[in-house]
């Protein structure tokens, strides 16, 4: 499978291979209303919407950015008409500041992603046990490279970063606070970010695609 498509899985691109190796598992569930979510969206009437404040951003940003590494677990989903259900991955995430970011897939697979820097490494298991190993320069995939960039930028807490790729609202203040990210002219496979946390823990990432897809990414801190 092409290195591109699964870095494309990775980031919370367009998971065509994702949804090769899914679809047919998908199709064999029987068809069922999905339960009923409250909204992790919607406003908190206790801590009202705020203006776009660069301060208020900054200060989020530096709570974030005094995280130093982190390690957590998470559940990534996928929303698309294409299945009946989500698709679902779980596995670890582990960032080091300033740019080493991995990605432990354990389930429905086993797969590890390493962007290190500039450069991608990408091993997977076959179902007889055995491993390939593929590399590339992160330079090669544009609009992926501008995703990786973005999701370094908020793991690290680089306000600066990000708001050179994206303009960045501040929508819910701190304690529960939410942040909307829209790109600005240079292209990415996200027509929008949404963020949401508490204090300097990300643990939610909303990534919604111009084809009406949309993937979650709920993340739990390993200490």
């Amino acid at each position: 499978m092409h290195i591109g498509l699964r870095l494309k899985g990775f980031l919370g691109g367009l998971f065509v291979a994702l949804a090769s190796v899914a679809a047919s598992a998908q199709q064999r569930e029987a068809d069922r209303p999905a339960a009923a979510v409250s909204d992790p969206w919607k406003a908190d009437a206790r801590h009202p919407p705020t203006e776009d404040g660069r301060g208020a951003l900054e200060a989020l940003f530096a709570s974030l950015a005094a995280q130093g590494e982190r390690v957590a677990g998470f559940v990534e989903r996928r929303h698309s008409a294409l299945f009946r259900q989500p698709v679902e991955q779980r596995g670890t995430l582990r960032f080091v500041p300033p740019a080493l970011l991995e990605r432990d897939l354990t389930s429905p697979r086993r797969e590890h992603v390493r962007i290190d820097g500039e450069q991608v490494t990408v091993r997977t298991w076959g179902e007889d046990g055995k491993t390939q190993t593929h590399r590339l320069a992160l330079a090669a995939q544009p609009q992926l490279a501008a995703l990786a960039d973005a999701l370094r930028a908020i793991l690290a807490g680089d306000f600066a970063a990000l708001e050179r790729r994206f303009a960045v609202r501040l929508t819910q203040p701190p304690p529960r606070w939410r942040v909307e990210l829209a790109p600005r002219d240079e292209p990415t496979p996200a027509a929008s970010i949404r963020l949401a946390g508490a204090a300097g823990e990300v643990e939610r990432i909303e990534i919604l695609e111009a084809s009406g897809d949309r993937i979650e990414i709920l993340l739990t801190p390993r200490r």
